[in-house]
């Protein structure tokens, strides 16, 4: 587990990475499951959403949990997560 991984300029862009333990792989890769946190982009923060976390790494998936900027507006908004999305998908696709 990775915790508050950056993944922008702003100190709310922060990631947390999970890996199962014991992956099994789906074909080439394992799923990846994106956490956004609720709150209609203006509360909430990625910590609401940890208790989610353990079902999914038992059946061997990645999870991404995302903070991203609050009270900005959508476009703000749109561009942390796809910026979040983009970087996280990269680091987890490279070989181990």
């Amino acid at each position: 587990m990775q915790k508050d991984v950056s993944c922008g300029i702003d100190t709310a862009q922060k990631t947390d990475i999970y890996l199962p333990k014991d992956a099994k792989s789906f074909g080439k890769q394992n799923y990846t499951i994106v956490f956004l946190n609720g709150g209609g982009y203006y509360i909430s923060d990625k910590s609401e959403e940890e208790r989610y976390i353990e079902l999914y790494l038992k059946k061997g998936v990645n999870v991404v949990n995302l903070n991203y900027r609050l009270k900005k507006g959508i476009p703000i908004v749109t561009t942390d997560l796809t910026g979040c999305v983009t970087i996280e998908t990269k680091k987890l696709s490279q070989p181990k």
